[in-house]
């Protein structure tokens, strides 16, 4: 378990209001992500969250090199790039454009040629059934709205006996994001009703750990790993 101290950092997201005051932005969200995609990976606290997310998984999580894993909202490829040496093909899916040009900028200049990211829709996209061994998810799952569908979703996706691994929030009062997050539907879960998520979606050998405890300027927050099979 680790522990890191952080100030926020907001000027990114004070950028990006007055560029969508301007420009009368008509598809926030995906603006926002877009715009801050761009200097995403030069937050020091988004990459220790990554980390750190990324090894509590490799602890829970059976890979080899005909692994074929998904990284679902992928963003610039933090947690799953940390993958790569150990898979046959990493694949991400993510609803802004500019976080799938970015993961795919870094796999080029890293020579990943198994690796490659697109857009995807939730409300429109179908992911294929029984494809992944593993999916793996960072801090995404509360910009879902409805959560619980998407376990079910990407419970197809995976091949029998395989494992879905998501890091998230615990419950926290609404402050760990700045007021001008966009695309914040739940204010972090309770580990119990995760569970249960899991379980009536079908998984089955579920594990709860924590990745890390988080210290901002607002407060103290968690983030905990659930881990189910298929």
């Amino acid at each position: 378990m680790y522990t890191i101290l952080q100030k926020d950092n907001i000027v990114g997201h004070k950028k990006f209001l007055k560029q969508k005051n301007m420009k009368n932005n008509t598809n926030e969200e995906s603006g926002y992500f877009d715009e801050m995609s761009k200097n995403w990976d030069q937050n020091s606290m988004r990459n220790q969250i990554a980390l750190n997310a990324a090894r509590t998984m490799h602890k829970y999580i059976t890979l080899s090199k005909n692994s074929v894993m998904l990284d679902f909202g992928c963003g610039t490829g933090l947690v799953s790039f940390y993958f790569y040496p150990h898979l046959q093909r990493l694949e991400g899916v993510d609803s802004s454009k500019g976080m799938v040009d970015e993961f795919n900028k870094k796999a080029a200049a890293e020579n990943f040629v198994n690796a490659g990211a697109k857009v995807f829709d939730l409300d429109r996209d179908q992911l294929t059934d029984n494809t992944y061994d593993v999916i793996v998810s960072s801090m995404v799952f509360h910009h879902i709205k409805d959560p619980q569908a998407l376990l079910k979703h990407l419970y197809d996706s995976l091949k029998n006996g395989g494992s879905l691994a998501i890091a998230d929030l615990d419950e926290e009062d609404g402050s760990f994001h700045p007021p001008e997050a966009e695309g914040v539907h739940h204010n972090g879960f309770s580990r119990n009703l995760v569970k249960t998520w899991f379980e009536e979606s079908g998984y089955k050998n579920i594990q709860l750990s924590t990745v890390m405890q988080l210290e901002k300027e607002s407060g103290k927050y968690s983030i905990f790993l659930c881990v189910g099979k298929k």
